[in-house]
C-alpha cells in the first residue's frame, strides 16, 4: 500500500526534474538557436555536447578574389564558414579544443586548411560560462573535381563525449 501511495509523489519529481524549464534558447546574433544532439546537421543546425557547449557552422561563403598573401593551389576554391560557439556549460571552453575539417560529399576528399589574411581566424582563447564567440575558418579544395557538396567535421579534445563527431553538410555558393 505504500509503494502506491510513493510511487505518483517519485513519478512527478522525475517528471518535474528531467523536463527542465526556462532558459533563453538564443544566440547573442539573434537567430533563433535549436540544439540537436545529433551528429548529422545541416549548415546552420545547432550541435550540443552533453556539457552544455554548442557549435553551429553557418554562412558558407565562397573566395572570389585572391589575396597577395593567400597560399592555396591553383585550380583551389577558396571557401569559409562562420562557426558559432555557445558555452551553456559550467566550465570555461578552450577554443584551441576544436578542430573543423571539411571535405568533399561526391568523394571524401579533404580540404586544405588555409588561412586567408585579415578573414581566417584561429580556434584560440577560452569562452566563459554563458559567453558565445563566432570564428571564421577557411579551406580550399578543386571544386571542379570534387564537387561543391562539404561536410564539415567537428572534433573536440577532451570533452569526455568521444563518440561525439557532428557533421554539418550543405553547399558552396
Amino acid at each position: 500500500m505504500r509503494q502506491r501511495a510513493i510511487a505518483p509523489v517519485v513519478s512527478v519529481l522525475l517528471l518535474v526534474s528531467l523536463t527542465g524549464c526556462g532558459g533563453d534558447d538564443s544566440d547573442p546574433f539573434g537567430e533563433p538557436r535549436s540544439p540537436s544532439s545529433s551528429t548529422d546537421l545541416a549548415v546552420g543546425e545547432v550541435y550540443t555536447w552533453r556539457d552544455g557547449v554548442m557549435a553551429s557552422v553557418d554562412e558558407l561563403e565562397e573566395r572570389t578574389e585572391r589575396g597577395e598573401t593567400d597560399s592555396y593551389p591553383e585550380g583551389h576554391t577558396a571557401f569559409t564558414a562562420k562557426v558559432v560557439f555557445d558555452n551553456e556549460s559550467e566550465q570555461v571552453l578552450s577554443l584551441s579544443d576544436f578542430v573543423f575539417d571539411a571535405m568533399s560529399v561526391a568523394d571524401g576528399a579533404e580540404a586544405l586548411v588555409i588561412h586567408v589574411e585579415g578573414l581566417t581566424d584561429s580556434l584560440q582563447g577560452s569562452l566563459e560560462p554563458g559567453a558565445s564567440e563566432k570564428v571564421t575558418l577557411s579551406w580550399s579544395m578543386d571544386t571542379g573535381e570534387h564537387g561543391r557538396e562539404v561536410t564539415f567535421v567537428g572534433t573536440r579534445a577532451p570533452s569526455g563525449d568521444t563518440t561525439a563527431h557532428p557533421q554539418w553538410t550543405g553547399t558552396l555558393p
